[in-house]
């Protein structure tokens, strides 16, 4: 599904409960000057079995929270991208979220991505895949408190990957693992 879409649109969904979400693909923010958010409470489970883009253009915004034992995910060999080219970010409490596809903190020129990981795990799950903290953007990972976060990819995480690109990680607590 597209949450904030088109241009100047603003979408806001929150999912409760034993709740179910299966989606072909997740935008949160896809166009120019969209905003999209996102939060997944208690025990709700999402899969989404081609992409998990939040704020895919520039000049879009997106927030996806994760917290409580909700869990997210992304099937296949598919991509997680936060702060494409637009501003985005993903705070995680509790809960999961994993995939097995190349992931991104900050990709492109303009892009700005977050991840805020202070309870629950989040894990990069293929080996032959990288997890990039600044792909051509500015990446920040932010771990604390009971945060996991595991990248299984031999290659570890890449930081400030590209011309122009800003990679910063945080460590106050939690663990990092790759």
């Amino acid at each position: 599904g597209n949450f904030g879409e088109s241009q100047g649109a603003t979408a806001t969904v929150n999912v409760n409960g034993t709740s179910v979400l299966n989606l072909a693909q997740l935008n949160l923010g896809k166009d120019n000057g969209s905003s999209g958010t996102m939060s997944l409470k208690d025990t709700t489970s999402t899969t989404v079995s081609d992409r998990l883009f939040i704020a895919q253009a520039n000049g879009s915004s997106g927030i996806l929270n994760v917290e409580n034992s909700a869990t997210v995910s992304v099937t296949g060999d598919r991509e997680i991208q936060i702060g494409i080219s637009g501003q985005g970010t993903l705070n995680q409490s509790g809960g999961a979220v994993s995939g097995t596809g190349w992931m991104s903190i900050g990709r492109a020129g303009g892009g700005v991505g977050v991840l805020n990981l202070s309870g629950g795990t989040f894990t990069q799950a293929a080996t032959d895949r990288f997890m990039h903290v600044g792909e051509g953007g500015s990446g920040t990972l932010n771990i604390s408190q009971n945060g996991a976060f595991v990248a299984l990819s031999t290659t570890g995480l890449l930081l400030a990957d590209g011309p122009e690109s800003s990679g910063v990680v945080n460590l106050d607590g939690g663990s990092l693992t790759a």
